[in-house]
């Protein structure tokens, strides 16, 4: 349901292009959640271009995410907004389930904070798929700073 949404507002023209300090680059953050894009809670290091991305989550389950910006940073005041559409692989390695990963794709907003726009919330839905059943709706929400 949140995902078309999300969709339509990264297509949006409506919106004028804001300007904030920072909108590409490094990151790194905390998330929870049920999703490659965060599995369970973790630690998450990024790296966010102008249209392509991706990230690692490092905690009891691994994960790696591919990420792809098709429109422009929107927005004004205190918050400016860019969605994103994401997918992305998680492996339990305390487990030893190296053979039977989880995949997902969903989508996501990066929702940039203060007049720098460093600090970012990032909730996000997805598709997911464990081993080769059927996927099942989850999310996350990460919360990560810029350098």
């Amino acid at each position: 349901m949140l995902a078309p949404l999300i969709f339509s507002l990264s297509i949006s023209t409506a919106a004028a292009a804001p300007s904030i300090a920072y909108t590409e680059g490094f990151r790194a953050g905390v998330c929870v959640g049920l999703s490659t894009e965060c599995p369970l809670a973790a630690i998450k290091l990024e790296y966010v271009g102008e249209h392509i991305g991706g990230n690692i989550g490092i905690g009891l389950l691994q994960s790696a995410n591919l990420r792809w910006y098709p429109g422009k940073l929107r927005g004004g005041g205190a918050v400016h907004l860019r969605s994103f559409l994401h997918g992305g692989i998680a492996v339990y390695p305390f487990l030893g389930q190296w053979k039977t990963p989880d995949y997902s794709v969903g989508a996501g907003l990066d929702l940039h904070t203060g007049k720098s726009g460093r600090l970012i919330l990032q909730p996000s839905v997805c598709a997911l798929f464990r081993g080769h059943g059927e996927p099942y709706p989850f999310g996350a929400l990460s919360l990560v700073m810029g350098f």
